[in-house]
């Protein structure tokens, strides 16, 4: 019931969503004379939710916050890694398209840096996770599991934890499995801080790897102005900080993190 309760609800703080609401609410009210001030006050709020999500101030400086600490995974000297832990970031299971098209773009994003690894650590074992939390026909990691050995991967070399609804029941779920081996856990770069507080609640010591991040070096001679305007791509960036502080807060208010 908290995981459909947290599904369900935890859109509606979005920035679209919420914007929508409060400027319904807003052109409700406005139409009746004795509330038109509560109108336009919602109304405004709207508005302002959409700019704040839209501008790149806050995306931007909330996404680099939950990304700053990590960079790309490269094996320390001497180290022994047995699993590659990949957590599952969403599947739509279709048998007419090949597994990689049933993966969500993070999904597949997160299995190919977790397969990368994999090649650096010849020793190690792929440990994909991933449930089944709506009654879908098979599991995230299952799925996984079909494109990995498409892109090459031994299917003696993966191992599938497919009892986990979400991030907290992907810790749960795989510290059973890697008890007190070495690990690398990947997903996406905005997702790891979370991941990892989770992970450490376990009493598990992941090494972190992050994969799709948002935030990239490098130079650009010409000021891109771009940066000085709403879009489409802040309102995304905006959603993901959103929901990664509310799951943040979510876990923490329950002690899990």
């Amino acid at each position: 019931m908290g995981f459909l309760l947290k599904k369900h609800l935890s859109p509606l703080l979005f920035p679209v969503p919420l914007c929508v609401l409060l400027l319904l609410a807003g052109v409700i009210l406005l139409w009746r004379a004795k509330n038109r001030r509560w109108g336009r006050a919602l109304a405004s709020a709207g508005l302002g939710v959409l700019l704040l999500g839209a501008l790149p101030p806050l995306p931007e400086a909330g996404i680099r916050y939950l990304e700053a600490p990590w960079s790309i995974y490269k094996p320390a000297a001497g180290a022994d890694v047995r699993w590659v832990v990949v957590l599952g970031g969403g599947v739509t299971v279709d048998p007419g398209l090949p597994p990689t098209a049933q993966l969500t773009r993070s999904s597949l994003i997160r299995l190919v840096e977790g397969i990368r690894i994999l090649g650096l650590h010849p020793q190690a074992r792929l440990l994909l996770s991933g449930g089944t939390p709506f009654g879908a026909p098979r599991s995230e990691a299952a799925v996984m599991a079909d494109a990995a050995r498409q892109l090459g991967v031994s299917a003696d070399r993966i191992v599938l934890e497919e009892s986990s609804w979400d991030t907290e029941g992907q810790a749960a779920g795989v510290r059973p499995i890697v008890g007190r081996d070495p690990f690398v856990v990947v997903t996406t770069a905005s997702h790891l801080r979370r991941a990892m507080a989770l992970f450490e609640a376990q009493g598990l010591s992941p090494i972190p790897a992050p994969a799709e991040p948002h935030i990239k070096q490098g130079t650009c001679a010409i000021p891109d102005l771009r940066w000085l305007y709403p879009s489409a791509e802040n309102l995304q960036v905006s959603t993901v900080v959103v929901y990664e502080f509310l799951g943040m807060a979510w876990a923490r208010l329950r002690g899990k993190a």
